[in-house]
């Protein structure tokens, strides 16, 4: 009975310390890290080379845009996006990974003129938020992107303007090495 009754008396315990645990995520800046903020010493190893996207702590995707093929994939002294890649390598001075990027484009791209092959958009960082587990952004063509992740994989949102059409490119061989089928789709 006694036993019984510590344990009853534990778990009760337990349950009220949870409810007063703060939430301390909202003490987290993800944009730490993706611009110069050490010395370099000529060797362009100065960012922190993180990218603000959404991740899960040892998870399989970090969703992030992409605004250069640098060592982390962002820089935010940029205000174009090249697209939202699944994969990085976040703090490591390497080019890697950011494979698969998606693009979102109101209307149709010309194909004619390869506008798809060079699909970006420009952004302002007031229309930008992130937290851990989400990114997002209002790019400067009306197009919000939005995407957050799991431990195993990642939601992309993209709404598109007031327009009876909208277009996400898909780069199956984007990377930031380049492979053999650098070919938005």
């Amino acid at each position: 009975m006694r036993l019984w009754m510590l344990v009853c008396s534990c778990s009760a315990g337990l349950l009220l310390a949870q409810d007063s645990i703060p939430d301390l995520t909202r003490y987290v800046n993800p944009f730490i890290g993706t611009a110069d903020g050490a010395p370099g010493y000529d060797m362009g190893n100065a960012a922190g080379n993180t990218p603000p996207g959404a991740a899960y702590p040892f998870g399989m995707v970090l969703w992030s845009p992409d605004t250069t093929t640098e060592a982390g994939g962002y820089r935010y002294a940029h205000h174009a996006i090249h697209g939202f890649s699944v994969t990085h390598f976040s703090g490591r001075g390497i080019s890697c990974w950011q494979d698969l990027p998606f693009m979102a484009l109101p209307g149709v791209p010309d194909a004619a003129t390869g506008s798809a092959g060079t699909a970006s958009g420009s952004f302002s960082h007031a229309n930008e938020q992130a937290a851990p587990g989400y990114y997002g952004v209002q790019l400067d063509s009306g197009v919000k992107v939005e995407t957050t992740v799991t431990q195993r994989t990642g939601f992309g949102r993209f709404t598109f303007p007031a327009s009876d059409r909208g277009t996400v490119l898909v780069n199956a061989g984007g990377s930031a090495n380049g492979n053999w089928g650098n070919t938005w789709v």
